[in-house]
């Protein structure tokens, strides 16, 4: 029932590619094109619905803080509900929004607002971590999933207009499924019954400080690990930022990388298997970290990341869906990972407020570095109207570098034993590198010089801080 719960209320936000279409064919910002003379679609229209986007997921990044702190005031239980009810207010402001051109602006309260406490209501899964303690991967994982599935739920919104609905009725529609959400959120753990059974399983008193406290304490916990916390930041943000690079501007690499109708296959197909795999491998992945505990998770994350960037720009049609899988695996167990961060090292009482900042800041320094950064650099260095691949390159290759190197140092300092292994390899594969044995010199030597450094920095980082 709380899965479900989550579902009903997941929002669209995830899914806006999707329905973009739909608000253009029913006049949302065509003022801009009818004061030209201009039709539906026209360059003004498409720009302001990207800024609508851009602010939607701004807010979106920005109230993961401020879910945090009110899942560790409220509970599960009452952020579910607020978060439905909020949706459902949420989509009834997009349906008057429609009703007239002077209206336009309440969608742009709406679009956040529906979204935002979408994820305010996938919270409520949160609740069963202390229950189920040996799943908390899997619960972190079908949460995680339960958001994910708004992409599909847009594509509900485009069968349902395609059968003859008018939007507007779809959005009242959904708001009355948000109403049910918010009664059967009533299922989900109060915050009592969450901090009960985190009291029982790690056997510390649960200490409740008022929300302005919240913060300050959160950050002294971070304090207590700055280097592992630093370390494990840098991982985060650094193949965040360019694997969501990677997926935002893959119709622009395929037409640059295959001919265009390889390039609209890709497309077409990268827009399927990003909805439905997406929202199938989450708890998939929450399992597999159950299974193999968070340390070595965070390895085989690492493997599959390598394995991403060696495929991405290889131009073979099946090679590149490789490498969109390998995309979609890591978006999909990125929020479990981070998550599961925040259960180690937080306290039950400020788990919502740790992962709240955590997350938050990386997807805020996401969204400031795919808005305002690439462009700057893009317009300076390739200021031609299509972008070469060398663009694509350079920008996620310098991201992926540092990336790995981060990933490895949080690796080594995880995991001592690993360390000795790296060390051995690094020096191999330079030594076979300098007697000519290595034929793919740069992939190796690369690769090597990757190692050595995440080696290097790990150690320095330790002395210093010991």
């Amino acid at each position: 029932m709380c899965y479900l719960a989550c579902v009903l209320a997941a929002g669209t936000l995830s899914g806006f590619p999707t329905i973009e279409p739909i608000l253009v064919n029913n006049e949302i910002f065509a003022e801009l094109c009818y004061d030209r003379a201009l039709p539906l679609g026209c360059e003004d229209q498409m720009k302001q619905l990207g800024t609508l986007y851009t602010i939607s997921l701004g807010c979106s990044v920005s109230a993961m803080f401020i879910a945090g702190l009110f899942y560790d005031k409220m509970g599960p239980k009452n952020i579910a509900i607020f978060g439905a009810i909020g949706a459902a207010c949420g989509f009834v402001m997009i349906w008057a929004s429609l009703l007239r051109f002077e209206l336009h602006w309440m969608i742009y309260i709406a679009l956040p607002l529906t979204d935002t406490m979408g994820f305010f209501n996938s919270f409520a899964l949160m609740g069963f971590l202390w229950h189920y303690p040996r799943y908390q991967g899997t619960i972190m994982g079908i949460s995680n999933s339960s958001y994910q599935i708004s992409a599909i739920m847009s594509l509900v919104v485009v069968a349902m207009t395609e059968s003859g609905l008018a939007f507007s009725s779809v959005c009242l529609i959904f708001a009355g499924l948000c109403l049910v959400s918010a009664a059967l959120s009533f299922s989900a753990p109060s915050l009592y019954e969450f901090h009960t059974e985190a009291k029982k399983m790690l056997g510390a008193p649960i200490v409740y400080e008022p929300v302005h406290l919240s913060l300050k304490s959160s950050l002294l916990v971070m304090a207590k690990k700055p280097l592992e916390n630093a370390m494990f930041l840098a991982y985060c943000l650094t193949n965040y930022i360019a694997v969501v690079y990677y997926v935002s501007q893959y119709d622009l690499m395929t037409t640059v990388m295959f001919d265009d109708e390889t390039s609209a296959m890709l497309a077409n197909i990268f827009a399927v298997v990003y909805v439905i795999l997406g929202c199938a491998l989450s708890p998939f992945l929450g399992r597999l970290m159950d299974f193999t505990g968070f340390k070595m998770f965070l390895v085989l994350l690492q493997i599959s990341t390598i394995a991403f960037v060696s495929t991405m720009f290889i131009r073979n049609v099946v090679v590149n869906l490789i490498a969109v899988g390998l995309a979609i695996i890591y978006l999909s167990a990125f929020m479990t990972f981070v998550a599961k961060w925040a259960v180690i090292y937080a306290p039950a009482e400020l788990l919502g407020t740790y992962f709240g900042i955590m997350f938050g800041l990386i997807g805020l320094l996401q969204l400031i570095f795919n808005s305002f950064v690439v462009p700057a650099i893009v317009d300076k260095y390739w200021p031609e109207p299509v972008l070469p691949l060398s663009a694509f390159y350079w920008i996620d290759g310098v991201l992926f570098a540092a990336g790995i190197v981060s990933g490895v140092s949080l690796s080594v300092r995880l995991l001592p034993s690993l360390a000795s292994f790296l060390d051995r390899l690094a020096l191999s594969v330079s030594l076979l590198y300098c007697r000519g044995q290595v034929k793919l010199r740069d992939i190796f030597l690369s690769f090597s010089l990757s190692l050595a450094l995440a080696r290097s920095l790990s150690l320095s980082l330790s002395l210093s801080l010991s």
